[in-house]
């Protein structure tokens, strides 16, 4: 399907005549399942028909702490990107995409949680927070998009032209974080307003922007019917 300026321009003057506030995503999920790649398409799409947007990219590539896998590392990078999203509520924008927040955190103090890295009181504490009903109530859809960790691996490799792992891109973490996605979701799906969920082991980047925007789309237009 074609989005057209006429199209997307009545979808979203629908959506604001039944809501008093800007459509909000955030997207998550596993390390190179296409999260940026499909975020960047969204934003074309956006851009192209005259959209007032905002796009909040990972926070991570900005932190200085250099262990990827400590705690303080995540609550860096929600911290920098819920200032990001406050502001942005404030904002005069018909549609705000974030990259990793809140329901990226919760799986990572999952995770967390089940190496006993962090406490029980510690994660329901931050999950508390994280929960709170002055976030997660203003985000209309959590796109949670995920990959197997062969797939992983494989494009972080660009398919055989390189031969290494990181600290977060190896067999191990990416196994758990995996495991902690599918739990997060199950466990506190009824919490958030949405969650969309799509694997995109099997499928191409060009078939991963596609879903991702018509989802979402259809989603806005779902809400304003």
């Amino acid at each position: 399907m074609k989005y057209t300026r006429e199209y997307i321009t009545k979808l979203i003057s629908d959506y604001k005549s039944c809501y008093n506030m800007p459509f909000v995503v955030e997207v998550c999920g596993t390390p190179n399942s296409g999260k940026t790649s499909a975020i960047q398409t969204f934003e074309k799409v956006l851009k192209r028909n005259g959209i007032k947007y905002k796009v909040i990219y990972e926070a991570a590539t900005k932190c200085k702490i250099k262990d990827k896998l400590s705690i303080d590392f995540n609550l860096w990078t929600l911290s920098e990107t819920l200032k990001q999203l406050l502001e942005s509520f404030h904002g005069n924008y018909d549609i705000i995409i974030c990259e990793r927040g809140l329901l990226d955190t919760i799986c990572w103090c999952n995770l967390y949680l089940q190496d006993d890295l962090i406490t029980q009181q510690e994660f329901q504490v931050l999950l508390d927070y994280m929960l709170l009903p002055r976030f997660i109530d203003r985000i209309q859809c959590y796109y949670a998009m995920k990959c197997s960790v062969e797939v992983s691996m494989d494009r972080e490799n660009l398919s055989g032209l390189l031969d290494s792992t990181g600290s977060i891109i190896n067999a191990t973490v990416l196994n758990k974080y995996n495991t902690s996605l599918e739990r997060v979701v199950k466990i506190y799906r009824e919490q958030f307003n949405k969650i969309i969920e799509l694997d995109t082991s099997d499928l191409s980047q060009t078939d991963i922007n596609r879903t991702f925007v018509s989802s979402i789309l259809g989603y806005m237009y779902n809400l304003s019917i």
